[in-house]
């Protein structure tokens, strides 16, 4: 996996990681917001269950990316 604190030139890229995690929020609450609504219209079941697959697919994408940029 590539160290994004050494890629460019051996910086820490702080403000790059600060970027992403808002980023992250703001993906999360998207999702979050998206299948409430779906679930608050009376959406299928088939139709909530994709949703939970998708916001859990962002939540575990952002997590990962997150860590990796946060291990020293």
């Amino acid at each position: 996996m590539i160290d994004l604190y050494t890629a460019l030139g051996g910086y820490r890229m702080a403000w790059l990681s600060d970027v992403l995690m808002g980023l992250f929020i703001i993906a999360s609450v998207y999702g979050a917001i998206a299948l409430y609504r779906e679930i608050s219209q009376g959406g299928s079941v088939l139709h909530s269950m994709w949703g939970l697959v998708r916001l859990g697919i962002i939540l575990l994408l952002g997590g990962l990316l997150i860590t990796s940029l946060t291990i020293n």
